[in-house]
């Protein structure tokens, strides 16, 4: 097996794995979603602010790799959204030290 560090790694560090996360959704559900992290980084890399327009972008790349089922897009933008805020403040204050 040929380790592809540049898609993720698992929590164990275990390279080729898929990195996975818990996303919270408004009502409280929690769901497993894989390279969210990775796009984070990709929208944080080409200036993208948070808003309510990349959201919608962040779960298209999103659904690409995982399943979001009919009629809950609007739950997984408000959630992306959420911690896409989280994500970009944290990275700002890092570049400003």
């Amino acid at each position: 097996m040929t380790a592809q560090i540049d898609q993720g790694m698992c929590p164990c560090n275990a390279p080729g794995i898929e990195a996975y996360r818990l996303l919270t959704l408004p009502d409280g559900g929690q769901v497993r979603v894989k390279w969210l992290d990775k796009i984070f980084e990709e929208a944080y890399r080409e200036g993208k602010g948070p808003d309510l327009s990349v959201a919608n972008e962040l779960v298209s790349r999103l659904s690409e790799n995982n399943y979001i089922p009919s009629g809950t897009r609007t739950e997984y933008e408000i959630a992306v959204f959420k911690e896409y805020q989280k994500f970009f403040v944290e990275r700002e204050k890092r570049r400003a030290r």
